[in-house]
């Protein structure tokens, strides 16, 4: 038995060398490739303490004792060397790495916190201070600096309200009937913008227009009498309200025009007469934004000509304008995003 227990004895020696020697390798190897660092070591430690508690007297030691135990952050306790002004807590904390600092003073019957930023909280205990009453109101005031830091922070100040809301630019193709015998097909530029009214969250807007279609062209001829030709420019101005839907704008409203035409004969080419034509009527136009951007855009038009004009050759009427002037007009629409 004696021999066995030797043995035994030796054999453990002999296997905890080796482990000591495995060990120590091990380190060295970790210290060699920098992942064990004094660095690392340090970010391993224990978290320092957040909170100091401060003592005035000996009598604040319960109350001490049962908010370290209320309170999650990890709490260092300590206490005046001799009953004095417990405002001298401020120079403690400064010289400890402690987030903030409690200061339990039974006699005044007083608990207050220090933040390291200079803010104080205290509040007076109204009847009897016991342990249990002064740590629950410590706690409470701690409280109240966790909900600040996690309350969000107010929401920045709402933009100025701006009464501009979208500009457009269309470009298209126009069909129009401005002559009792005639039809015109001609290009078409057309801008407009839009104004939110006062009600931000009505669908409705304010849309003011202006558009060029032209030049038209048309030529008459009267047998022994010559031949006219004759090209005109309509330049529109609008008025409407503007629908807003999903992927959608209607516009409905009222628009004012002016055709200005230029006719020459061939029989005296040097002669150009020039005439101007004045209407007024309705307009409709429905937009579909394909994009943010982009859209494609169909109107039409109807106008009541009060001021007219006439062409003839060899005192023969040969072409004059329409009483209803009506169009209708197909096109791509830029813009911005409407708001």
């Amino acid at each position: 038995m004696k021999v066995s227990l030797a043995l035994l004895l030796s054999e453990g020696r002999r296997k905890s060398g080796a482990v000591g020697l495995w060990t120590c390798t091990l380190v060295c190897w970790l210290c060699a490739s920098g992942l064990l660092t004094p660095e690392r070591l340090r970010a391993q430690a224990p978290e320092r303490e957040r909170l100091l508690i401060v003592e005035a007297t000996a009598a604040d030691a319960p109350a001490a004792a049962r908010l370290a135990e209320l309170t999650e952050e990890r709490a260092q306790v300590e206490r005046w060397p001799e009953h004095g002004d417990a405002s001298a807590a401020r120079s403690w904390l400064g010289q400890t790495q402690a987030a903030r600092a409690v200061v339990l003073d039974t006699q005044q019957r007083r608990v207050e916190v220090l933040e390291r930023d200079g803010r104080t909280r205290a509040r007076q205990i109204d009847g009897e201070p016991t342990p249990y009453l002064m740590a629950f109101v410590a706690s409470e005031l701690l409280a109240l600096e966790a909900q600040a830091a996690a309350k969000p922070p107010p929401p920045p100040p709402p933009a100025p309200p701006t009464h501009f809301s979208r500009f457009l630019g269309s470009v298209g193709l126009e069909l129009s009937r401005p002559y009792t015998s005639a039809w015109l097909l001609r290009p078409k530029l057309a801008l407009s913008w839009w104004l939110r009214p006062r009600l931000s969250e009505s669908r409705w807007r304010l849309a003011c227009g202006a558009d060029l279609a032209g030049p038209g062209r048309v030529e008459r001829s009267v047998e022994d009498a010559g031949r006219v030709d004759v090209v005109r420019w309509d330049t529109t101005l609008r008025l409407a309200g503007a629908l807003l839907l999903e992927h959608w704008s209607v516009v409905i409203g009222a628009h004012a025009r002016a055709g200005v035409q230029r006719a020459r004969y061939a029989e005296l080419p040097e002669t150009e007469q020039r005439t101007l034509s004045l209407g007024f009527g309705p307009n409709a136009s429905v937009e579909w934004r394909v994009l943010g951007w982009l859209g494609l855009v169909l109107g039409a038009d109807l106008a009541l000509m009060p001021r007219r004009a006439a062409f003839t050759l060899q005192q023969e009427p040969v072409l004059r304008d329409s009483f209803l002037f009506f169009s209708a007009s197909l096109g791509l629409v830029f813009g911005t995003r409407p708001r």
